[in-house]
């Protein structure tokens, strides 16, 4: 399984992994070992989410050399069951992104390019927000806006807000050539930094808490 991309951060790392093999390839993977969670294989009724469920922990194994395995909580929210540790998952098409934060919570969103964010950016930006209408690029921005707004959502885990009305995007000062963006609630409670990498295939966002942003 080589991984496609490992990205190292101040606080953790992500590994992303461009998933080529069969349901029945991963699966042989997964059995080398003995694993915690199996019986939560044979509840899985399509071949994208069992491809899925077996990347995230083939990922955690040999990405990150980590034994137990992934929980989710009532949100659907992901925890290690062994351990600490902060993770968080993303999955598009082929692609499944898995962060570990020894310290801090964290969210992370995946998104493979297309025009798809700026055609419904009305659905998850308002006006003024960033990539509601930059003069440059502007599809890429949406796209970013939307990935950035996700892995908000991850972090912040409020359930029941939405894209457009409970969170505000906008550029982050000072923050050199990396572009990094802040996202807030709209409430005033909590707001985050995220850092945005583009890929030719996709957009990856990863967020964090103020002040644990690094």
């Amino acid at each position: 399984m080589p991984l496609y991309r490992r990205l190292q951060h101040e606080a953790g790392a992500t590994a992303i992994w461009q998933t080529s093999e069969s349901v029945d390839e991963l699966h042989a993977l997964f059995v080398e070992s003995a694993t915690a969670d199996a019986s939560g294989y044979a509840a899985l009724t399509t071949d994208k989410r069992r491809k899925e469920w077996l990347a995230e922990r083939l990922l955690l194994r040999c990405a990150f050399r980590l034994g137990g395995t992934i929980g989710h909580r009532p949100d659907g929210s992901p925890f290690l069951t062994e351990g600490g540790g902060h993770i968080s998952i993303s999955h598009s098409g082929p692609f499944v992104a898995l962060s570990l934060s020894p310290t801090a919570r964290v969210g992370i969103d995946l998104e493979q390019r297309g025009p798809r964010a700026f055609r419904l950016r009305t659905k998850f930006l308002s006006p003024g927000e960033y990539g509601y209408d930059e003069a440059d690029d502007a599809e890429t921005a949406a796209l970013t806006a939307w990935s950035a707004k996700e892995a908000a959502f991850k972090l912040f885990g409020r359930p029941g807000i939405t894209l457009k009305e409970g969170i505000r995007l906008t550029r982050a000062a000072g923050c050199g050539a990396q572009l990094r963006l802040e996202a807030a609630l709209c409430d005033g409670t909590a707001r985050a930094i995220v850092s945005c990498r583009l890929f030719e295939p996709f957009v990856f966002t990863r967020a964090m808490l103020f002040p644990d942003v690094t």
